[in-house]
């Protein structure tokens, strides 16, 4: 699978490339806290595919997903405060990267049947 096709699964990349746009143009900072968010949640979707190879997800699985979404969100925060200032476009795209990690834990509690 294509990494394209991975954030599309996802459901993110419209979203944040909205928000990054409000002002019709993308900064070289949006780009970076962009492009750092989504390959944070390449290796999540990669993580999650893994886990359901063999048909259940271990406390390992459970704990690596763990891992990988708040590195999602950590991580953006450290690319967006680098040079010093964090913009509000930059705040926004925090914030929705905030509401995917949610949104990605939500999810994982549809799959408590399959935790061993």
């Amino acid at each position: 699978m294509k990494d394209e096709d991975v954030v599309r699964k996802l459901g993110i990349w419209g979203e944040l490339v909205d928000l990054a746009l409000d002002d019709d143009h993308i900064t070289i900072d949006e780009s970076k806290l962009l492009k750092n968010i989504l390959d944070n949640a390449k290796v999540y979707r990669k993580l999650l595919d893994k886990a359901f190879e063999d048909g259940h997800i271990s406390r390992e699985d459970k704990q690596q997903l763990l891992k990988q979404r708040k590195k999602i969100t950590d991580a953006a925060y450290q690319e967006a405060k680098d040079d010093n200032r964090i913009t509000d476009e930059e705040l926004r795209i925090l914030t929705k990267a905030l509401e995917i990690t949610k949104k990605l834990e939500i999810n994982e509690k549809q799959f408590d049947q399959y935790w061993t």
